[in-house]
């Protein structure tokens, strides 16, 4: 990213956040709507996580960007990418790494076929049904295998590199037999660990609870 898109205070990291990006599979495309991102006036908005990670295109199913991992900021600066009503909000993003999974989030089923919110199809061999609602929605598009590797990878590396516990967190919920993406007061007060966007927002269902991300989340 343009270096005007983010800060650059270098800020001593506490926490990694998973987020999906409620996007298509390309990562440089997500980077291209942040840099085009404005205010209302026209100022920068500083929206943006340090990492990326590409997806499977649901147009023509291609796999070249399926778990390629993208830097878009030097994760030991920052930008704003949890948008909390907290008055800790700044200290949350500042002290933070995210990381966002190309993924479309929640998908509607009409008449047999599925939809992502913006009205395009994906594939059934591309939607999981959870079997219960999470955040309103009972089928998501899937993340990809791939994706998941890339994620655990990702997570070992910036925990090893920033000296950052990822035993604790949503792993910590898990061996506890907690619900993992409920909205949680240790996250909301910046405690050490990996979390997920849906911790520290009522509004928001990324990451989605599928069973091979908690799967992997557990065996960190």
């Amino acid at each position: 990213m343009d270096d005007e898109e983010y800060y650059h205070d270098i800020v001593p990291k506490k926490t990694i956040y998973l987020h999906h990006t409620a996007g298509g599979h390309r990562p440089d495309w997500t980077i291209g709507g942040w840099e085009r991102d404005t205010t209302r006036i026209g100022a920068v908005r500083h929206v943006a996580t340090a990492f990326l990670i590409g997806g499977k295109s649901i147009r023509d199913g291609s796999q070249d960007w399926d778990g390629k991992i993208l830097e878009c900021l030097p994760p030991e600066k920052w930008a704003h990418h949890l948008g909390t009503n907290a008055r800790n909000n700044r200290n949350l993003n500042k002290e933070s790494i995210g990381i966002e999974i190309c993924n479309y989030g929640q998908v509607d089923v009409r008449d047999g076929v599925y939809f992502n919110y913006v009205n395009n199809i994906v594939a059934a061999e591309d939607v999981i049904d959870l079997g219960y609602f999470h955040r309103g929605f009972r089928y998501y598009h899937a993340y990809t295998d791939a994706q998941i590797e890339s994620t655990r990878k990702l997570v070992l590396d910036l925990g090893n590199r920033f000296n950052i516990d990822v035993s604790k967190g949503m792993k910590s919920i898990l061996n506890a037999n907690g619900d993992v993406f409920a909205l949680n007061k240790k996250a909301l007060a910046g405690d050490e660990g990996i979390w997920t966007h849906t911790n520290v927002r009522k509004d928001k269902n990324d990451l989605s609870p599928q069973p091979k991300m908690i799967n992997m989340l557990s065996q960190l």
